[in-house]
């Protein structure tokens, strides 16, 4: 038996008719996926963004994710998925700053001709250097229209309840609105896809209260390497916060714009086996001094998945 837990009754409450209906549909399928990967990782400014902490310092670390899914079709459009995620990094000299995640998720959807009707939930349980740190819920109903074989939309809405448990002020709770475009290539081996976000927050903390534009575009493709179709993928997020109430400490509004750079590269070995290469900046401008920072962050895993 799975228990969903939550700190919000409703957000469980929210979910609970979906998962009980795909437990009485008739089951066309199954599947279990595994994918485990290991590897290491150097940050050239470890910081925790979710409590504004930039120690100006680089570090390696060694990091290790899986990731456990198990789908069920109950005809042939329509599936229930059920999953969990551990991750678990540990730094080398900055042990203050390993993280430990573990996750619950949960989804459901349903095909009808060109839509796709569906609900998801997640669940994180994350300590920070052996302590506890943060727990973070969203519930995300959506909705997928496919135009034709080339052309995919999705609109989103995100309800977010975040507490962190070295700083109740920021404890908060979010609405997010979010819409994503698809533009399929060569039968889907190459896609491009943009997408726009706005978020409302609302915190303990009234100088922690924010509204947020965000815009992405990545490009994905498949190339050639050691006789397998490698996926390359790289992307751009910026992200405009404006802050609703004066930061005590610097006597005015925050004034926070996000710009995150991402590339990657995974390169399969035989059917199961792979290794995934990653470069990531960040160029965090801010009048709050400890948010303003920059950083890379590069790693290599090896995986195995089924």
């Amino acid at each position: 038996m799975i228990k969903i837990i939550s700190r919000k009754p409703a957000l469980a409450a929210c979910i609970a008719p979906w998962l009980i209906l795909a437990g009485s549909a008739p089951v066309w399928a199954d599947g279990l996926s595994v994918d485990v990967r290991a590897g290491g990782e150097y940050d050239s400014n470890v910081v925790v963004s979710e409590t504004d902490v930039d120690t100006g310092a680089g570090d390696f670390s060694a990091e290790l994710d899986l990731s456990i899914d198990y789908e069920v079709k109950f005809d042939k459009r329509g599936s229930v998925e059920v999953g969990y995620i551990f991750s678990q990094s540990l730094h080398q000299d900055l042990t203050q700053f390993d993280v430990q995640t573990h996750g619950f998720k949960a989804g459901i959807k349903q095909r009808f001709g060109a839509f796709k009707l569906g609900i998801n939930y997640r669940y994180y349980d994350s300590s920070l250097g052996g302590n506890g740190f943060l727990t973070l819920q969203r519930i995300s109903p959506y909705v997928t229209f496919y135009m034709g074989k080339t052309i995919v939309l999705r609109a989103t809405y995100t309800y977010e309840d975040k507490n962190l448990k070295t700083s109740i002020i920021r404890d908060a709770t979010s609405n997010i609105f979010g819409a994503d475009a698809y533009l399929l290539i060569d039968r889907s081996r190459t896609y491009f896809s943009f997408g726009y976000k706005m978020k409302i927050l609302d915190a303990v903390g009234p100088e922690f209260d924010y509204d947020a534009n965000t815009a992405r575009a990545q490009f994905t493709t498949r190339v050639p390497l050691l006789g397998k179709a490698s996926k390359f993928r790289m992307g751009v997020n910026y992200e405009k916060r404006d802050y609703d109430n004066i930061t005590p400490s610097i006597g005015e509004n925050r004034d926070d714009k996000r710009l995150t750079l991402k590339t990657s590269l995974k390169i399969p070995f035989g059917d199961h086996f792979y290794a995934l290469a990653s470069l990531r900046y960040r160029d965090y401008q801010s009048n709050f001094l400890s948010a303003d920072y920059t950083e890379t962050v590069s790693s290599l895993q090896f995986g195995f998945s089924f």
